[in-house]
């Protein structure tokens, strides 16, 4: 009997332990890019949110365009951002940090 009550609360802590230190669920996040599917005009099919982008025959996600400008160009050719803004030349657009 003594044996049940001093292992008792050492199950009670370890199972506690146990759900407080297992991962937390977070919400997956969608891609950035997806593969388009075709239809038989040949015309690209995104999912909902996703526009296609010709230059890389994919689909991206509207969140990762939103807010996207075109570079501006300096005299040797390079892209030029505004602040808050990196280059990403797989879309040849200035896109929002």
């Amino acid at each position: 009997m003594r044996r049940l009550l001093l292992t008792l609360p050492f199950l009670t802590f370890l199972a506690a332990s146990t759900c407080l230190a297992s991962p937390q669920y977070e919400p997956r996040k969608p891609p950035p890019e997806v593969p388009a599917r075709w239809n038989r005009s040949g015309s690209a099919l995104c999912p909902d949110d996703y526009d296609y982008v010709a230059r890389i025959r994919r689909c991206v996600a509207r969140a990762v365009t939103t807010g996207a400008v075109p570079a501006q160009r300096n005299r040797r050719g390079s892209a030029v951002c505004p602040e808050a803004y990196d280059y990403f030349a797989r879309y040849k657009a200035c896109i929002p940090r």
